[in-house]
């Protein structure tokens, strides 16, 4: 009887320790962003969209829009913008963006995968789209098809890049959200030597024949979820 007694008064206790402890669970927090998924043993992620990632204090993201035809007309204060060629009278768009890591991540960590997301809002035609980093620093503000920032001229009208591409090759069809996978050599260089990072050109493979465009939107879109996005994996020194 007294054993018996003993178990009854046990699950009394697990009982009340149970409820006490679902009374003390608070209410749960806000779901994190769904971006791309890192490989296998990737470490710790840190995501960059203005007003959202890694806070929605974040602004260190600049961007705009070069345009041959208009070729000393800057974009910068745009919500959505091309990347393409269209003919009648020929014309290329290309895009460029650059995020400042620097100030909130440390210079030694190892980067393990890198993604650049975009929302893409409208299609003319289809068209395959190629990241390079950029080689000459620009300010958004002053950035044309022409210069780097006002009164100062690119090398290469269109941008200064590398011709080595750093990203997988994404092709665009409709609209949607559209992730390209970086060469995470390019953004561990951003991160270990800040002075290097000029930001990166989104090119489109075809800029010589068809009508094929796409629009994506903005650093500076009201809906900050479809702004674009990087996403970097990394782990930590071991000493």
């Amino acid at each position: 009887m007294k054993k018996k007694c003993f178990w009854s008064g046990f699950f009394a206790v697990v009982l009340i320790a149970a409820v006490a402890a679902a009374g003390c669970k608070g209410p749960a927090g806000p779901a994190g962003s769904t971006g791309a998924t890192g490989p296998v043993g990737s470490g710790y992620v840190m995501q960059f969209q203005d007003g959202a990632y890694p806070a929605a204090s974040y602004t260190g993201a600049s961007d705009t829009g070069l345009d041959s035809l208009n070729s000393t007309t800057n974009y910068s204060d745009f919500t959505t913008f091309s990347i393409g060629y269209s003919p009648s009278p020929a014309e290329k768009d290309r895009y460029i963006i650059k995020y400042n890591l620097s100030s909130v991540i440390p210079g030694n960590v190892n980067v393990t995968a890198a993604y650049f997301t975009i929302v893409v809002d409208a299609v003319n035609g289809s068209n395959s789209l190629l990241i390079y980093p950029l080689t000459t620093p620009f300010t958004a503000a002053g950035a044309t098809w022409e210069d780097s920032a006002a009164s100062t001229p690119w090398t290469t009208p269109g941008g200064d890049f590398s011709p080595v591409p750093q990203s997988n090759t994404v092709t665009v069809s409709t609209f949607g959200t559209y992730t390209f996978t970086l060469n995470t050599a390019m953004v561990q260089n951003w991160i270990t030597n800040p002075s290097m990072n000029d930001g990166m050109i989104v090119i489109a493979t075809n800029e010589s024949s068809g009508n094929n465009v796409v629009d994506l939107w903005y650093d500076e879109y009201a809906t900050v979820a479809d702004r674009p996005m990087l996403t970097v994996y990394y782990t930590l020194p071991l000493n």
